[in-house]
């Protein structure tokens, strides 16, 4: 998938209150830091990958 990071690469992030299904998203998982994934939804299910 695209677009895809690459060692040493630089990303913006502006917080957004709705993401759309296969958008790229930097979250935070149980209070830790951001990660980025991809965002599916499905339903009344939330799916991250990688």
């Amino acid at each position: 998938m695209f677009p895809k990071l690459l060692d040493d690469d630089v990303v913006f992030v502006r917080k957004e209150p709705v993401a759309r299904s296969r958008q790229m998203v930097v979250v935070r998982i149980n209070g830790q830091e951001g990660v980025s994934k991809y965002f599916h939804k499905r339903s009344d299910m939330v799916i991250l990958t990688s």
